[in-house]
Parts: C-alpha cells; sequence; structure tokens
C-alpha cells in the first residue's frame, strides 16, 4: 500500500516536471516569442536535458538519427551524449558507501571527484586502485532507479492515449515503449553490463582492430562498474573534429584528415566482428562509447546494452549481404524470410513480392554514381520493418537490435567519412572472416583426431570386450584397426567436403585463395583417396597381424 502510494506520488511529481518544462521551453516561447530568442533544435536538447531520466536516453537515441531528424537537430543532440549534468560529488560518495560500505578515498588509492564523463545514468570518475591500475568507475546518479520507472509509467499512459486515437500508431508506440523499457532496465543493472563486457572481451582478445575495457568485478555492483581505463581519444571528440572541417581541429587531437577513412574503416569492421564472428556484440556504439586507441585499433567501454545473435542468424544475415551484393536479389529475400515469423493473416506471396521490390530498388540505386549509402540503407532497413508490420509478420528481438545497431554504425561512418563505401568492403569482410573460419579449424585438427581417435578406440574396446573379453588383444592390432577406421573416418569427411564444394557458391574464397572451385573440389577428392589407400594399407597389415 505504502509503495502504491510512493509510486502514484513520483508519477505525479514527474508528470508536474514535465509540464513546467514543457511550459517553460514551449508554451512560453510560443505566447512570447520575443521574450526567449533560442533555436528549436537548442530548446529540444535543453527540453530532454532538464527533464533527465528515459528523457533523455530518448534524446541520445534520436542523436544518430540523421535520417529522421535534420542534421542541426543532431548535432546538438549530440551534446547529451557527454555534456550532461554532473552529479555533486557527496552524492557520488554515499551511492559507494552503500554499495561497498567504503569512501571511495578508503576503497580505491586515489579517485578524482571531477568527472571524466556524464551520462543521463550514471558519471565516470577517474581512480587508481590499491595495485596502481587505472580505472573508469562508473557511478549511477542517486534516484535515477525511481525517476526511470515514473517514465516508463508516463510513456506507457501515452501510448495508451495515442492507442485510443490510433490503433496503428498506438501499437507500434506500445512496442517502442517495451522495447525501450526493456533495453533501460539492462542498463541499469550494472552485473548485467559488467557479465556482457567480460563476454565481448573474451571474444575480442588479441583482435589486430577492436580493445574491449577489462571489467574488475571486485568493484562491480548493481550501481557501481570498474573497468580498466582505455587511454585514447573519445570518438565523440574526433566526429565533433571531422565536422568542422578544419585540419587544426584534427591535428590537435593527433589525427590528420586522412586518418578519418582508416578509423572509421576500423570501427566498422570491428562491430561487423563482433556481429558475425563473435555473435554478440555492443548494441549501442554510440561514439561517447567508443574510443580511438594508438594505431587507429577500436575501444569500446559501456556494455548495458548488447545483441546475441545465433549461428544460424548470422549465416543468413551474411547470405543477404553477399546476395544484395552479387544481385542474387531472390536468393536475399529468401534468408530475409529465415529470420522472420509470418502470421496466419500474413499474405506471404505479396509479402515476398514488396521485399522483392525493395531489395531491388536498392541494389538498383547503389549502382548510380554518388549514391547516398547511409540513406538508402537506412531507407531499406526502415522500408523492411514496414512491410513485416504491414503484413502482420513478426520480427525477432534479434533482428530489430541488429537493425538498431547497423543503422547506428552506419550513422558514424557516415559522419567520420563520407566517402568511405562500406559496401564494397563486404566481400573482403565475408572472405576474410571464411578464411578465418578455415584457419580455426586447421588449428582444431589435432584436437578433432584425438577427439575421434578417443571415440574409435573406446568402440574398439568394447566391441573387443563383447566379443573376446578373456581372450589377449594384441596392442599393435588395436593400433591398426584405430588407425584404419580413423582414414575411412577421413576419407568420407573430405568427399563431403569436395561435395558441399562443388555444389556451393565458392566465389568469395576463389578470390582469396586463387584457385577455381574445381582445383579445390579435385583437392579435397585427392585427400579423400590418399585416406582411402591408407585405410586399405592398415587392413592389409591387419590380415597379417590375424594370419
Amino acid at each position: 500500500m505504502i509503495d502504491s502510494i510512493g509510486h502514484v506520488f513520483l508519477g505525479a511529481r514527474r508528470l508536474c516536471q514535465i509540464i513546467s518544462a514543457a511550459s517553460r521551453f514551449y508554451i512560453i516561447p510560443k505566447l512570447w516569442p520575443a521574450k526567449i530568442a533560442v533555436p528549436p533544435e537548442v530548446r529540444l536538447r535543453l527540453f530532454l536535458e532538464d527533464l533527465g531520466g528515459a528523457w533523455m536516453k530518448i534524446g541520445q537515441a534520436l542523436a544518430l538519427r540523421f535520417d529522421l531528424l535534420p542534421n542541426e537537430y543532431c548535432a546538438e543532440l549530440l551534446k547529451l551524449l557527454n555534456q550532461t549534468p554532473t552529479v555533486p560529488y557527496e552524492a557520488i560518495r554515499q551511492v559507494i558507501l552503500r554499495e561497498f560500505g567504503s569512501f571511495p578515498e578508503q576503497l580505491f588509492a586515489s579517485f578524482d571527484p571531477v568527472p571524466h564523463a556524464t551520462a543521463s545514468i550514471a558519471q565516470v570518475h577517474i581512480a587508481t586502485a590499491h595495485d596502481g591500475e587505472k580505472l573508469a568507475v562508473k557511478v549511477q546518479r542517486p534516484r535515477v532507479q525511481e525517476q526511470f520507472e515514473a517514465d516508463f509509467r508516463i510513456f506507457h499512459m501515452i501510448s495508451y492515449l495515442v492507442g485510443l486515437m490510433d490503433a496503428l500508431g498506438g501499437s507500434a508506440l506500445r512496442s517502442f515503449t517495451e522495447e525501450f523499457e526493456r533495453w533501460s532496465r539492462e542498463e541499469l543493472d550494472f552485473t548485467t553490463e559488467a557479465k556482457n563486457a567480460f563476454r565481448i572481451q573474451v571474444r575480442s582478445r588479441h583482435d589486430p582492430l577492436q580493445v574491449c575495457a577489462e571489467v574488475r568485478f571486485e568493484f562491480c555492483t548493481r550501481r557501481v562498474l570498474a573497468t580498466k581505463m582505455l587511454a585514447g581519444v573519445s570518438l565523440l571528440e574526433v566526429g565533433n573534429a571531422a565536422r568542422t572541417k578544419d585540419p587544426e581541429a584534427l591535428r590537435a587531437l593527433n589525427l590528420q584528415p586522412e586518418d578519418l577513412k582508416t578509423i572509421a574503416r576500423n570501427y566498422f569492421w570491428s562491430i561487423y566482428n563482433q556481429i558475425f564472428r563473435d555473435g554478440i556484440f555492443h548494441a549501442d556504439p554510440h561514439p561517447a562509447n567508443v574510443f580511438v586507441l594508438r594505431g587507429h585499433r577500436i575501444g569500446f567501454v559501456d556494455f548495458g546494452a548488447t545483441g546475441r545473435l545465433s549461428k544460424s542468424f548470422r549465416s543468413s544475415l551474411s547470405k543477404i549481404f553477399i546476395h544484395l551484393y552479387r544481385r542474387n536479389i531472390e536468393q536475399a529475400v529468401v534468408e530475409n524470410f529465415k529470420l522472420l515469423v509470418p502470421s496466419e493473416d500474413t499474405d506471404l506471396r505479396q509479402a515476398r513480392e514488396e521485399f522483392f521490390i525493395a531489395y531491388q530498388m536498392y541494389r538498383l540505386a547503389l549502382d548510380i554514381g554518388g549514391a547516398d549509402i547511409r540513406r538508402l540503407t537506412t531507407e531499406l532497413l526502415m522500408g523492411t520493418m514496414t512491410i513485416a508490420r504491414r503484413h502482420k509478420i513478426l520480427m525477432p528481438q534479434e533482428l530489430s537490435i541488429y537493425y538498431k545497431t547497423i543503422m547506428t554504425v552506419d550513422a558514424v561512418v557516415s559522419e567520420l567519412a563520407p566517402e568511405y563505401d562500406w559496401l564494397s568492403d563486404l566481400p573482403e569482410f565475408f572472405t576474410r572472416g571464411l578464411v578465418s573460419d578455415l584457419r580455426e579449424g586447421i588449428h582444431r585438427w589435432p584436437e578433432v583426431v584425438l577427439a575421434t581417435k578417443h571415440r574409435t578406440g573406446r568402440l574398439l574396446t568394447d566391441a573387443a570386450s563383447l566379443t573376446a573379453s578373456f581372450q589377449f588383444f594384441n596392442p599393435t592390432l588395436k593400433s591398426m584397426q584405430t588407425r584404419a577406421v580413423l582414414y575411412g573416418i577421413w576419407a568420407v569427411a573430405f568427399c563431403v567436403a569436395a561435395y558441399l564444394a562443388a555444389k556451393g557458391d565458392m566465389s568469395l574464397l576463389n578470390d582469396i585463395v586463387g584457385v577455381s572451385s574445381r582445383w579445390i573440389v579435385f583437392g579435397f577428392m585427392g585427400a579423400a583417396i590418399v585416406s582411402l589407400l591408407l585405410m586399405q594399407r592398415q587392413i592389409r597389415g591387419i590380415r597379417k597381424v590375424k594370419t
């Protein structure tokens, strides 16, 4: 009962804050235009900044939506990514005291009271652990969870009211509200973020392009998260300098204008490696969460929002890219439908036709000189979501997260280096991925051989124990039997590989290896023949031992 009254009171107070902010930034300027002369984009940023909480998170999400808002609005909203109001240091001390039972001055060798960066949920302070390691400590703002809860209830109320007037608009708004709430709840729990960061950091270890901030779990709770400090320049600063088109602004960051394309390419490859290679990725890679390190490596921080994709899901996504690049539109549509869930009311024929037209128009538009790839890609993604909604096709949560991430990547890359054509990089990206998989398979051959040999040995031992439990078993015979079975297994494996190479599309591998598909098939068949000959040799030896 007391909790319910508290929620009602907090919600009412939040509504009053929203009405007050709307009056100051929108109603009064309308009534007295000459009294407050503030550009509309600045007014929107100040309105969201004044409200804070979930409203600021929405502003941060819109900051990179150049497809939805004019450039001047996006440029102004970008300030919300790293220029939010700071929390007094005493409040930060109290949060750390409640979480660890000690003040930051006791918990760390040093703790900078001046925040290094601020955001809607937390702010970051630089600290030094007692072992001498420099850390970035993210501390949640006081009462931010209660504030978000009140905002969630208000969003639900707004979506309900919109639904009364417009069923379709209300449904879309409810879907957005539910998705936004789920993401925000994940970000509010720093223990979830720590686990996600660790998973991505482990998978990206030894990656030449990217670095993920390493978590110090002894300094992590639901409201505090500590990671090793990344020494680099924020991509937000790089983007601001690039937007001015002033070489001096870049030189102040120890960068040259020609470095922007390299940074954009490394950023693009890093995210796509996480998506297609690792299967878990940073789902909110906006510039404030990314750093440019020495050698133009990309450093990632703040893993509150992450996405996960299964191997089959990643396979279909990569095939869509490859088929679009090779103009196999029908196959791209087929792969796209593997990711969607039609309902009983879905007209599959009509939906397929609309997806085909959308992909065909995208592919044709890309071939036009000077095409705006970012705009076309965003229009394609939004168009596919519209088609799915119109035909009552369910879009899995993983796909919507993926769409959001690549639209963010596309916007950042386009702002950093508009001349960088990431689409032309896709064949090389997927080819390198294929070669990497083959290399990994080659490196794992000894492991596979030992495992197969162990299983084969156990099968032979079990068979021998059933047929001749009390007879003397010749060790030489057992070894030869094991090798014969092993060669047979490899012969079958090479034959299957040859069949797949003959039936599959090996053109990407051909480009990197430099040989035709026919020679790849011949190579596998040759290996199969050699394995069969070795198996036959072992069988002859077995006969001699038995006689």
